[in-house]
């Protein structure tokens, strides 16, 4: 079962507030009490690789260019970032991501969606600037607050971080994707 919670900051959002749509994989399988160490792995893009790739085909369709970013040590860390522009470039990626999706070091695996707006090279450079300077949060911010997206995967997890202004279009997108899942989708609206 895939589960999908919207987090906000509340009534009143400042400018600068970062959202996120989060989707998580759960099993019906597993224990109510137990031992996490005990349970089965449970990978994403294994179980339900429709709903990411949806997803960045309808961040596509709105206009962004998509830069997927993976850790340094990783297996995919020397080919970082890897540029996707139009749906077709999607499979071959998934099938390279998914041949090293128990790789620990893989995670977290970051799509950035980048706005096509004329400043979209100055917006790409930050996104650089982003990793290179340690992930920095006011950076990241800044990034959300002119446009972009980042949509993180972990193992059983994905999250579609947006500036709050934007969290309409994100539950959208994710509403779409998630409906191409072959597992069954709970919306938390708590």
């Amino acid at each position: 079962m895939l589960t999908v919670a919207v987090h906000h900051q509340g009534e009143e959002l400042e400018k600068a507030a970062a959202c996120a749509v989060l989707v998580d994989l759960l099993s019906g399988e597993l224990p109510a009490q137990g031992n996490l160490e005990t349970l089965p792995d449970l990978f994403i893009l294994d179980e339900t690789p429709e709903v990411w790739v949806h997803l960045c085909e309808e961040m596509l369709r709105s206009g962004f260019r998509l830069h997927t970013h993976a850790p340094h040590d990783s297996s995919l860390g020397n080919r970082s970032p890897i540029v996707i522009t139009e749906g077709d470039g999607l499979g071959p990626l998934l099938a390279t991501i998914q041949h090293c999706s128990r790789d620990d070091l893989l995670y977290p695996l970051e799509t950035w969606a980048l706005p096509a707006t004329h400043g979209r090279d100055v917006i790409e450079r930050r996104v650089n600037a982003f990793y290179a300077v340690g992930r920095d949060d006011a950076l990241f911010r800044e990034l959300l607050s002119d446009g972009a997206m980042r949509l993180t995967v972990f193992p059983s997890s994905l999250t579609l971080s947006v500036a709050c202004d934007n969290l309409a279009l994100a539950e959208a997108l994710v509403r779409k994707a998630a409906a191409f899942s072959k597992l069954e989708v709970h919306w938390d609206e708590d």
